[in-house]
């Protein structure tokens, strides 16, 4: 149930997405809709805005015109079970609210007034497409005329909303303040894109926009969510994947190892050369030949000269923080590395330490309000993001580097153009954290420049960026709070690899950087590796590099606006590269990416079987970045089987204004020929994404339509596909027909 509350709750960011969709229970009659409170919350609309006292019983017919009088009563009864204190006000406000019936653009200024009563009159939702369409349209059919409220005085919402009257502002209100229950925005564009401003406002209108309003807290809309959950879970074939879920998980992380030494060499079957070992009970100076006599550090394999069919195993139980496998390791081709021994998979972790301990922290600035934020007792390289108890991830605040101090940003995060400067102690929300890097002169670059480290040729490795570490956290103590703290940093097992390599049994946590194939010189690497029983979780979500010139539009934008920001959990660029059995979980982009450049040749049989794939932003993501057709620069004889994947967008920190665009289950990004037609989404389980279940960035009837046999199932009023190139929400019966997957076992919330 907790899933699916966060899901619900997350969803909302994605209004433009889902106002498309299920309306959840607008159909509703009436009659149907007089409820008593000692009746279960409904989980229709309509039933509920009554059920709440929002509707009056003896208002009449719904779809009759709503007067002044009765919406500002509706309002009240809002502000009344959302603050009792602030009733008073506000019936003090609109005591003369006239019995004359009222139009849309008239509820739509009321609704900001009864969200400045409430305190809540700020945007939770980015805006819908048809907000800027429309635009134009609405000084032609607005009366200004509004009884009972001081409209006509300046207002200013905040993300560059702000007008010396309260009727533009309103109207992006209307739009950008979203249900947390539904997704859907306190009025509604019609199918044609038309908010019918000048029309009557109906009480079926005017009571939904009251709920919406009421559950566009979070606090007030749990109840709700709370109600969806319970009816939703019932479902036996919800069940019935949460199930299948949890015994692959568990599958997964309890797999054996059953690589043997053979004199065929099988990838991710068997090897054929020499194996050493690698414990924490073991030592460097040992020769790494038997468990008994097994290396203490994988630095240590560079004292020897590893041959193709070669195979290194790590032992269970044994952690590595902050390690890299050494370039002779993972430049060797036909090199298996396993685990071998009893318990669980050893672990390679990017975080440096356990932050756990309450000698750790420092009380650095507390509040009258509350405010405590707390610093850490060492200097910490760039962290993405704070993991804690292995479940929740406290996000890194967003700041501008300008060369010399860090500035605020807005939504989209460009600096705010009085370039008011960054302070932890009044920017930094509760629960995230931020690294206070001051970086050397001349590292500002663009976002793939991982202004993080610098090459030191003297040492022949990286030099890191070191700072104060802060986190706020209000409730206390960060480490006398929490059991485990772990620091999502960018130290990754491998950063690139040779061909005909295999990974089995392996864990790999809280590294800012993805686990990936890589190129060398526009040439694939990791062609024909295997990828099995590995667990990838927490990764991603470096800030990489901030635009030399934030004013400029001649820089690559990536996630962040002014700032790179990347990362996930597995990226591949080769051909013939086999992913199966995996847990990739908790990643700021992809979990599974098959990703071809430029300057690539094709990618080919490649596949990803097996896996289950959890809280990442793109679940599975086929991308090729070609802007225009390029012959034979193709998808070819790729085939993703039998994965499930689930709360898509969930529980990750993926923190970009852009996020309509994310969030998905299947991501089919870049050129308009993406493949020769052999490129197969088969057998899978999608669920539950905040997002759209399925994104297509260019769709196409020749090149999209590659879905069998797949079931799908999304949570109530979600995206099922997004059509990115037009903009188009459809909901998951819509987005199935459209993909042509024949085959498909729906299931909509």
């Amino acid at each position: 149930m907790k899933k699916l509350t966060v899901l619900l709750l997350a969803g909302c960011m994605l209004v433009s997405l889902v106002a498309c969709g299920g309306n959840m229970g607008t159909s509703a009659s009436f009659e149907t809709a007089i409820l008593t409170a000692d009746e279960p919350i409904p989980t229709d609309e309509l039933e509920r805005a009554a059920w709440y006292g929002f509707l009056p019983e003896d208002a009449g017919d719904p779809d009759s015109a709503v007067t002044w009088a009765q919406f500002c009563a509706m309002l009240g009864q809002v502000i009344s079970l959302y603050d009792e204190s602030r009733l008073p006000a506000w019936e003090e406000e609109t005591v003369d609210a006239p019995e004359e019936e009222m139009r849309r653009d008239g509820g739509m200024v009321a609704l900001l007034f009864g969200a400045k009563a409430m305190g809540l009159a700020s945007f939770n939702a980015l805006a819908g497409d048809y907000l800027g369409e429309y635009a134009g349209r609405v000084w032609e059919v607005v009366t200004m005329d509004y009884p009972v409220f001081d409209w006509n005085t300046p207002i200013d919402l905040g993300h560059g909303c702000a007008d010396n009257n309260h009727v533009g502002p309103a109207y992006d209100f209307s739009q950008r303040r979203v249900s947390l229950v539904s997704g859907l925005p306190l009025l509604e564009f019609d199918d044609g894109g038309d908010l019918r401003l000048e029309q009557p406002f109906t009480l079926r209108e005017a009571a939904l926009a009251a709920l919406r309003l009421y559950e566009s807290d979070e606090s007030c809309a749990a109840p709700a969510i709370e109600a969806w959950d319970e009816a939703f879970l019932s479902n036996p074939e919800v069940q019935a994947i949460l199930t299948r879920a949890d015994e692959r998980r568990e599958a997964i992380r309890s797999s054996e190892t059953a690589i043997v030494k053979s004199h065929i060499f099988v990838k991710g079957e068997t090897y054929t050369g020499t194996a050493y070992y690698i414990s924490n009970g073991g030592s460097d100076e040992n020769d790494g030949l038997s468990p008994e006599t097994a290396f203490a550090t994988p630095a240590a394999l560079d004292n020897v000269t590893l041959q193709y069919g070669d195979a290194v195993f790590f032992e269970r139980g044994s952690v590595w923080r902050g390690v890299s496998l050494p370039s002779s390791a993972v430049w060797t081709e036909g090199v298996t590395f396993s685990a071998y021994g009893e318990g669980e998979k050893p672990r390679f972790l990017g975080s440096l330490e356990n932050g756990a301990g309450g000698e750790k922290w420092s009380l650095a600035y507390e509040g009258a309000d509350g405010k405590k934020i707390w610093v850490y007792c060492t200097e910490m390289t760039e962290v993405a993001g704070i993991v804690l108890n292995e479940e929740t991830v406290a996000n890194r605040d967003k700041a501008y580097w300008n060369g010399s101090e860090y500035l605020v940003v807005d939504e989209n995060y460009w600096p705010l153009e009085e370039g008011t400067v960054y302070s932890v102690e009044e920017h930094l929300p509760d629960l995230y954290c931020f690294p206070d890097l001051r970086y050397p002169e001349g590292r500002q670059g663009l976002y793939n420049d991982r202004i993080f480290h610098t090459w030191n040729e003297d040492t022949d490795g990286y030099d890191y960026v070191t700072g104060r570490l802060y986190f706020r956290c209000d409730a206390g103590n960060p480490g006398e709070l929490y059991d485990s703290i772990e620091f999502i940093q960018p130290f990754p097992l491998v950063d690139g690899f040779a061909d005909s390599q295999v990974y089995d049994n392996l864990c790999i946590l809280f590294s800012s950087m993805t686990f990936v194939s890589g190129s060398a010189d526009g040439v694939p690497t990791g062609n024909h590796s295997v990828i099995q029983n590995m667990e990838v979780g927490f990764m991603g979500g470096n800030v990489t590099g901030y635009v030399p010139d934030a004013g400029s539009d001649d820089h690559i934008s990536y996630n962040c606006g002014s700032m790179g920001c990347n990362g996930g959990g597995m990226a591949f660029n080769g051909s013939g590269i086999t992913v199966r059995n995996n847990y990739v979980h908790h990643t700021f982009q992809e979990g599974i990416a098959l990703e071809l450049f430029a300057d690539c040749p094709a990618m080919t049989d490649d596949t990803i079987s097996g896996n289950l794939i959890e809280y990442c932003t793109q679940a599975i993501l086929l991308c090729n970045w070609d802007e225009e057709v390029v012959d034979g620069h193709i998808f070819r004889n790729i085939v993703v089987e039998d994965n499930l994947v689930l709360y898509s967008g969930q529980d990750n920190w993926f923190n970009s204004a852009w996020e309509e665009a994310f969030c998905d289950a299947v991501v089919l990004q870049g050129g308009p020929c993406a493949h020769d037609g052999t490129v197969q989404v088969r057998n899978n389980t999608f669920a539950f994404a905040s997002g759209a279940l399925i994104l297509v960035d260019r769709y196409s009837e020749e090149y999209s339509r590659i879905f069998t046999d797949n079931t799908y199932m999304q949570n109530p009023g979600g995206t099922g596909l997004y059509l990115a190139d037009s903009g188009t929400a459809l909901t998951l019966t819509e987005g199935i027909a459209i993909l042509g997957d024949n085959g498909a076992v729906v299931i909509e919330g």
